[in-house]
């Protein structure tokens, strides 16, 4: 097998998104990741309709506009990210049964420990941890 291809994120976008998700706590925040073929282009913020510790679902008019923003530029929905505010950076039962999107990775946000730790996962054909690549400008 061979290793999966890394997603690779400015420090700009990483920044915003744990801003984000930081504003969020201690509900679940969610949001989407634009990439080209270098990698995440742009971030969509959502706001969390669940307003919930343990769920999220991302307002539909956001996801709409973000879908919109990405076809204009011919960009790809690379990754959905979520926070756990209290739990490990790992996708749980829930996440998993709401992966529909199997050509996009999961992007998790863990603030159960300081610095939060993001990691990504392809989850298709079980769980694939995919490393983040945090690039100055």
């Amino acid at each position: 097998m061979t290793d999966p291809t890394p997603l690779r994120l400015p420090v700009k976008l990483h920044q915003r998104l744990l801003a984000h998700l930081r504003s969020t706590w201690p509900q679940e925040g969610c949001g989407l990741i634009a990439c080209d073929a270098n990698g995440a282009v742009e971030i969509f913020p959502g706001t969390n309709t669940e307003a919930s510790e343990t769920r999220y679902n991302m307002d539909l008019a956001e996801v709409v506009a973000a879908f919109n923003e990405i076809d204009r530029h011919d960009w790809r929905l690379g990754a959905i990210y979520h926070s756990h505010p209290q739990t490990p950076a790992w996708p749980s039962t829930t996440d998993l049964s709401f992966a529909f999107y199997p050509d996009t990775l999961m992007v998790i946000v863990s603030f159960a420990v300081d610095p939060p730790d993001l990691r990504a996962f392809r989850v298709d054909e079980g769980i694939i941890e995919v490393p983040v690549v945090v690039e100055s400008e």
